[in-house]
């Protein structure tokens, strides 16, 4: 087998770069997108004060997934005890909603009402 010369090495190398305008760099995946996070803080509704930042949520979060983190960094706020809402005195949001369909930028303030123990119908009944 013929060895290579340090001379043949570089004339291909050459030729590479003068037939492709971006040389030997590798190209951007065909499925590739700019993803953006959004960043969720969520604040206490009567002093105003935070109790949580989220960072890098993904906009096709769910109120519910949201609530789960929450719950993490919380483990008292199971997420049936939680109401998180987008004003203080607003309405609360679904856990189905998704957050990139609310009406928010790229940083969504939240406001957590504690609901108190919630109990089941079980529990009720006896």
């Amino acid at each position: 087998m013929d060895a290579l010369e340090l001379k043949d090495l570089f004339t291909v190398a050459h030729f590479i770069k003068t037939r492709c305008d971006h040389g030997l760099k590798a190209g951007e995946p065909k499925n590739a997108k700019n993803y953006v996070f959004f960043e969720v803080e969520i604040l206490d509704p009567k002093t105003r004060t935070q109790l949580c930042y989220l960072d890098k949520v993904e906009p096709s979060a769910t109120i519910g997934e949201i609530k789960v983190l929450l719950h993490r960094l919380y483990p008292k706020w199971y997420p049936a005890r939680q109401a998180l809402r987008l004003h203080p005195e607003g309405k609360p949001l679904k856990d189905e909603d998704v957050l990139e369909e609310l009406p928010v930028g790229t940083t969504a303030t939240m406001f957590l009402q504690d609901l108190g123990p919630q109990i089941g119908w079980t529990m009720v009944r006896t």
